[in-house]
């Protein structure tokens, strides 16, 4: 059980450590979506690049600092109905939700994601081999 615990205390760290950081992501995305504003008033340059490099980090900082929302309990609940039930009905509520929705939403994204990778990997492949 102390392995458990210590393990449990280390993922909180990092989860810690990870979710301070994550700001720094958003930071980026913001940086760019001005430099790529100004790009495009100044030069009439354009890139979706750009937008893509912006979209990607701030869909990475969501993800990452996911899990220092759940331990700082920053998450989103419905607390008008929430805040009305006991201490132990509050806590029901949340592993359910955790159990039944946020690890079907995750394994649905995983797996995915997982065969999007597949089958462009296979593209990539097989047009390899057409051209040569």
């Amino acid at each position: 059980m102390q392995a458990l615990l210590s393990l449990s205390r280390a993922i909180d760290r990092l989860n810690s450590f990870v979710g301070k950081h994550a700001i720094w992501l958003i930071f980026g995305a913001t940086a760019i979506s001005a430099i790529n504003a100004v790009i495009r008033k100044v030069f009439n340059y354009s890139s979706n690049g750009y937008l893509e490099v912006q979209w990607y980090l701030f869909a990475w900082s969501f993800l990452i600092a996911a899990g220092y929302t759940l331990l700082k309990r920053e998450h989103v609940r419905i607390d008008v109905l929430n805040s009305h039930f006991p201490r132990k009905v509050q806590l029901g509520i949340e592993i359910f939700g955790l159990i039944f929705f946020l690890t079907q939403c995750a394994s649905w994204c995983c797996t995915t994601s997982y065969r999007s990778r597949s089958r462009c990997s296979t593209r990539v492949k097989c047009r390899a081999t057409r051209a040569g």
